[in-house]
């Protein structure tokens, strides 16, 4: 198969000088099937992720490529299935591109959404001063209702077995709320041994006032980041706090967080937006999922009815 072609280059500098108008042609070739033309537009589109190479390496690069195609075309390749289904994702990613990526922007995003994000987030952009953390309660009582041991020789014990917990991990600071909760299994034979619970647990987010006794709250508000708190008694028995978040008080406006919440809600405005349209065309162009097959085939497969990952309404 003849496939001779010849190669025009007519930039000399990178990137395209001021001069070169988008539609002018900067190489060209005789095809198979016809004539072949890279525009400067389109080379300087090729180019954007390609730092450091040449035009003219570039250029035949373009040039090549529309070589090969017109060969695979000469021969049969368009009517394949695999290749009219890679054509027709190809379409769908620049018809996406251009129908919901520059349609739906940060900068187009519906000030009512952006209201209505603010309104149901209120409380991260508006909220007192923070921590988040984990602890170890030493207590009597059971696992849904502890409590500090009335009797005063047990409460002795707690408060040694939580003093001794908390002079282990100073010794040695763990280097994380896992590898700290993880230390308190060291105690716990002798927790059981005096009747007593040892309980790891996980705090969250948490202000001053509010969701835990201020006696407790006074403590771990005292900590900074890795901090480690003493012994220190509630109602529920002794506790070893470990923080490990703080966060600093916000009083956002809607006006302040309003480019956060464009930026963050984009990606979800598009992926509703597209599902509307495909539902619009599954409607309008009758749609139809044969149950009976597809069932057979995800036993086949080993997956339950419906399988992981199904598209649906």
């Amino acid at each position: 198969m003849n496939v001779a072609w010849c190669l025009w280059v007519v930039l000399a500098g990178w990137p395209l000088q001021p001069g070169v108008a988008p539609e002018a042609v900067v190489a060209r070739a005789r095809g198979p099937l016809r004539p072949i033309e890279i525009t400067a537009a389109r080379l300087e589109a090729y180019a954007r992720d390609k730092a450091g190479l040449a035009p003219a390496r570039l250029a035949r690069d373009l040039v090549d490529f529309e070589l090969l195609a017109q060969v695979a075309e000469q021969a049969g390749l368009e009517a394949q299935p695999e290749v009219r289904e890679a054509v027709a994702s190809a379409a769908v990613r620049v018809f996406l591109a251009r129908e919901f990526a520059d349609t739906w922007t940060p900068e187009t995003m519906p000030p009512e959404l952006v209201a209505r994000s603010y309104e149901k987030n209120r409380a991260f952009f508006k909220h007192p001063e923070l921590r988040d953390g984990v602890h170890v309660l030493v207590a009597g009582g059971t696992a849904d209702k502890a409590q500090r041991p009335k009797d005063e020789a047990k409460d002795a014990v707690a408060r040694d077995i939580a003093g001794r917990f908390h002079a282990d991990v100073m010794a040695d600071p763990p280097a994380d709320r896992t590898a700290f909760l993880a230390r308190a299994e060291r105690f716990r034979s002798d927790a059981e041994a005096a009747g007593l619970l040892l309980l790891p647990q996980t705090l969250g987010r948490f202000a001053r006032q509010g969701q835990f006794l201020p006696q407790f709250t006074e403590v771990a508000f005292k900590l900074g980041v890795g901090e480690i708190s003493e012994p220190s008694p509630t109602k529920f028995g002794w506790h070893v706090i470990y923080i490990d978040g703080v966060e600093a008080a916000k009083d956002e406006s809607l006006e302040e967080a309003a480019p956060a919440i464009r930026e963050r809600i984009t990606p979800q405005v598009r992926e509703a937006e597209l599902a509307k349209l495909t539902g619009i065309l599954r409607a309008r162009y009758g749609a139809v999922v044969d149950a009976g097959p597809l069932e057979a085939l995800e036993a086949r497969r080993g997956l339950p009815p419906g399988g992981p990952g199904s598209p649906g309404p």
